[in-house]
């Protein structure tokens, strides 16, 4: 059985953010104003409300752009790979809107349920067609809102889509906690990386000190057009680092499709290191992981810098713990460059004081790490095995496969 489709705009409202200038801000929810969420905010993640900034709330021209418990936040201008990015927005504590870089998705209750709503924009199969709903201007692609609206999405009764919101829930919960698990593992990594080399910008253990350009190579990412076709890659964007420190497992990854093979070059090889170039979100920008597609042909984000490794004085490893470091992020981001879309390129990173210490420790430190994975291998399977169950999970209850009525406790 498959569910009956509508176009989204039938049981959606889509409300633009807001418009305003740095100088508008005013000290975050004093009396008076509104926080607005902007596209930093919006992580694959969950709503993000670490750093928030607020505006006079008089800049709030319609009460339908205060944000509502049940909303979905939604990149609408971004880089190509992040347009569409969703965050659900649960119980806030403080009057919100949104800023005019995203823009809100809101569900007609009496149509559909907004969990349900929310797992159908953030499934990948829905991600890729959001994506291709967007408008490339230069580095920005602007969501068009008509194709958007003229989405189908499966309607199942409602009473139905709840079930499947509730399944989906927790078959989510399980994943997180175990990614949670996983990311406290590399936090102890990057503690052992300190206590064995010390904080890379200060050199207390006064390590010999190189550049990247002399053990190695750089390499910008893949720009590619709308609507190429012909050849499908692996394609690792700025959405696919997550918080992953090390990617080994292609299938995370999504494909583009592309007229011509690139240039050699353009393919990741083990061991190779991937920066983050561009990004609207300033956390993102700077962050790195090792890579290793052990002979998978998997190009990469022009958003992004690849390093390659050539110097025996060197571990790829210890590179991206030392990147890991908040000094040496600090470090970088004195070079970044651009107002709106802050950057990195091969310059900042060539001219940065890298500590060098024994190949002997450094590699010490490599097999530390490898330990931790293979120690780490069946839980690992087990995410895996989560990751894989909730992407399941959710294909088949767009489907109208999942079955009817049962448990999930």
């Amino acid at each position: 059985m498959s569910w009956p489709t509508k176009p989204l705009g039938e049981v959606i409202s889509f409300i633009r953010g807001i418009t305003f200038k740095p100088e508008d801000q005013v000290a975050p929810m004093t009396d008076g104003s509104v926080v607005v969420m902007r596209t930093k905010n919006v992580q694959i993640e969950g709503l993000d409300e670490s750093d928030l900034i607020s505006v006079p709330a008089s800049f709030v021209k319609r009460a339908e752009q205060s944000l509502d418990e049940g909303d979905i936040l939604l990149s609408s201008a971004n880089s190509w790979g992040l347009v569409g990015k969703a965050s659900y927005v649960g119980q806030l504590r403080y009057e919100a809107t949104a800023g005019g870089f995203i823009s809100i998705v809101r569900a007609r209750k009496q149509f559909i349920d907004p969990r349900y709503l929310y797992h159908w924009i953030t499934s990948p199969s829905s991600q890729h067609k959001i994506r291709h709903c967007g408008r490339q201007t230069t580095n920005i692609s602007n969501l068009d809102v008509d194709r958007f609206k003229g989405l189908d999405i499966p309607l199942p009764p409602l009473e139905e889509q709840k079930r499947i919101a509730t399944i989906l829930d927790k078959a989510d919960a399980i994943r997180s906690k175990r990614q949670q698990a996983i990311q406290l593992a590399d936090e102890f990594l990057c503690a052992v990386f300190l206590d064995m080399f010390g904080d890379p910008e200060a050199n207390l253990k006064e390590w010999k000190v190189t550049t990247l350009t002399s053990c190695g190579s750089f390499k910008n990412g893949l720009n590619f057009g709308k609507g190429e076709a012909g050849h499908s890659l692996r394609y690792l964007g700025v959405g696919g680092f997550k918080s992953l420190k090390t990617l080994d497992d292609m299938d995370l990854l999504g494909d583009i499709e592309l007229n011509a093979v690139p240039a050699k070059d353009y393919f990741l090889e083990n061991g190779d290191l991937v920066f983050v170039r561009s990004n609207g979100n300033k956390a993102l920008v700077g962050r790195c992981i090792t890579v290793y597609p052990d002979g998978e042909p998997l190009t990469f984000s022009g958003f992004c810098i690849r390093y390659r490794v050539e110097s025996e004085s060197v571990d790829s490893e210890y590179l991206n713990y030392l990147f890991g470091t908040a000094s040496m992020k600090n470090a970088m981001l004195k070079g970044g460059q651009g107002a709106n879309i802050q950057n990195i390129n091969q310059e900042i990173l060539s001219r940065l004081k890298i500590p060098l210490p024994p190949i002997e420790l450094q590699n010490k430190f490599s097999r530390i790490v490898k330990e931790y994975r293979r120690s780490m291998l069946r839980f690992g399977c087990a995410v895996g095995e989560a990751d894989g169950l909730f992407g399941a999970i959710r294909k088949i209850s767009f489907q109208g496969n999942l079955g009817v009525g049962g448990n999930c406790e």
